[in-house]
This record gives C-alpha cells, sequence and structure tokens, in this order.
C-alpha cells in the first residue's frame, strides 16, 4: 500500500510540474539563437509519459505502464515552450482554448556535455538524464527509489 502512495504522490508530483508549465500564458518567442539547443523555442506537445514498472494507478486490476491517460483532458493538447533566455512558457491546448493561463516562474537549464536537464519551478528542483533530443522529439528520464525498488519515468515531447 505504501508503494501505490507513494508512486500516486510521483504521479500527482509529475502531473502538477506539467500543468503548471504548460498552463503558462503565451509569449512571443523570438527565433533561437544558433548557440541554444535545437528544441529551444519550438512548440510541445507532451505525447508519453511512460513508468516503468507499470503501477496499477487507477485500481482497476491492470497495470498503467502510460500515466498520460491520467493527465486532466484540458491539459493533454497544452503546449510548452523552452524559451532562449531560461524561462518557460505554453498555450492553452484545443480542447480548453479558454483556460485561463497562470503565470510561471519556473527556469531550465540544459547541459549538453552531461546531458541533463534541469528544471526548476520555486524551490523544487528535478534533474532529468536526456534521452533524445532533436528537432522533433525531446524525451527525458528521472529515476527515483521507493522501497528498494527502481521507478523510471520517461516524458516524451513532440514538437508541433
Amino acid at each position: 500500500m505504501k508503494t501505490l502512495v507513494t508512486n500516486v504522490r510521483l504521479a500527482l508530483l509529475v502531473l502538477t510540474l506539467l500543468g503548471s508549465l504548460a498552463s503558462c500564458k503565451k509569449d512571443s518567442e523570438p527565433d533561437p539563437s544558433k548557440n541554444d539547443p535545437v528544441f529551444v523555442g519550438k512548440r510541445w506537445k507532451m505525447s508519453s509519459m511512460i513508468v516503468s514498472p507499470a503501477v496499477d494507478l487507477d485500481g482497476d486490476g491492470t497495470a498503467d505502464p502510460d500515466w498520460l491517460v491520467f493527465m486532466p483532458e484540458c491539459a493533454k493538447d497544452d503546449i510548452t515552450i523552452f524559451k532562449s533566455d531560461g524561462t518557460i512558457g505554453g498555450e492553452a491546448g484545443q480542447v480548453c482554448p479558454d483556460e485561463e493561463p497562470t503565470s510561471s516562474t519556473s527556469t531550465w537549464t540544459y547541459d549538453q556535455n552531461a546531458k541533463k536537464f534541469t528544471i526548476k519551478d520555486g524551490s523544487e528542483v528535478d534533474v532529468y538524464d536526456v534521452v533524445e533530443v532533436s528537432s522533433s522529439t525531446l524525451t527525458v528520464k528521472a529515476t527515483a527509489e521507493d522501497e528498494g525498488q527502481e521507478i523510471t519515468v520517461l516524458l516524451t515531447w513532440k514538437a508541433q
């Protein structure tokens, strides 16, 4: 039971972070400079949130590997923009286009040599291993340990 509670907390943390990133106020973004990573300034939509090992998050007896299905419908098509100034912006998606934007103080950094992607939101700092980065796909991985078992979350965004 403790593992399920911990997994639910992890899922809620990830979903909260993603929701806060994707619901940021829409801003115009200048063209990224040649020194910026290829993902900077693009419009990104989350395409998957794979958890391994899969956990029965909803209690239906079936393990749930892709937790994106548990995101609120209004958040599933929201856009995230990693801006060249190190801040994170976003846009409401088509499902709920009138969604009220929230301001965000979230920032990002990317260490290309170490392949580490860091997101800071207030006092929260999350560091991800970069699995894939291209002009069309950004995939990062986070790991945590729960009662001796390693849990991996693989987040993938696709360029829009």
